[in-house]
Formats: C-alpha cells, sequence, structure tokens
C-alpha cells in the first residue's frame, strides 16, 4: 500500500510541474493592464493615474475619442473589457511597446497600447471595440 501511494504521490507531484510549465507566467506589463483595469472599472482615478502616460486617449465602443485623461474621467468612460476568467488576454511585444488584446467572448474587445517610460510601463490608449446589431 505504501509503495502505491509514494508511486501516486510522484505522479501528482511531476503532473502539477508539468501544468505549471506549460502556464507561462504573466509578464509585468500584463499585471499592470490587470490593476488598471479593475482601477478603472472601479472609478479609482488615484490608482489609474499611477499607471496611466501623459499622452493617454480612449476611444470607446461607440467611436468616441477622449485625447487626454481628464477628458475620459470627466465623462465617467468605463472598460469595455473587465477582469475575470472568462477574460483572454494576447501579449504582442515590440520592443519598447507592448499591444494586449483583451478579449471577452466573441464581441467584445479592447486594445491596450503600452509604452516603456523611464518611470516605468504607462498605458498610452485604450481602443474599446464591440460587434452590435445592425
Amino acid at each position: 500500500m505504501k509503495k502505491v501511494f509514494a508511486i501516486a504521490l510522484v505522479a501528482g507531484i511531476a503532473q502539477v510541474a508539468v501544468i505549471r510549465a506549460q502556464t507561462p507566467a504573466q509578464s509585468e506589463v500584463v499585471k499592470a493592464d490587470e490593476a488598471i483595469t479593475k482601477a478603472l472599472a472601479g472609478g479609482d482615478r488615484a490608482a489609474a493615474e499611477k499607471l496611466l502616460d501623459a499622452d493617454f486617449s480612449w476611444i470607446d465602443p461607440d467611436g468616441v475619442y477622449y485625447a487626454t485623461k481628464g477628458e475620459a474621467f470627466a465623462h465617467g468612460v468605463k472598460p469595455l473589457v473587465g477582469t475575470g476568467g472568462e477574460v483572454k488576454v494576447l501579449e504582442h511585444r515590440y520592443g519598447k511597446v507592448v499591444y494586449l488584446e483583451r478579449g471577452e467572448g466573441d464581441k467584445k474587445f479592447s486594445g491596450h497600447f503600452w509604452v516603456q517610460r523611464p518611470a516605468g510601463w504607462r498605458l498610452l490608449h485604450i481602443n474599446d471595440l464591440e460587434v452590435r446589431q445592425r
């Protein structure tokens, strides 16, 4: 019985190691994007300001362009795609620029453009897209 338990334990540990090796670690930008998405969705301007670039802009799903973070906050714009288990995040790195595509289902998408500044990674632009009925 001890031998069977030992074999099962070793097999279980090996399986966990394989699963962890296949699960990519979240990058610094993906973690920052999760944090700022939560801050923007919750209306926490102070937390969001820490990660927003000075040249931040936003295009909402209706095509309205907010040229500054002040305009976006004044109009109460919220992220189309939030955070959660059903949200898929794809990261595309281009040197000091990272494009994150956040998708929820097959109808809601958000493109987040991050830039690396001397003070760290900052969110430069959000472009929200929603598939709608004609």
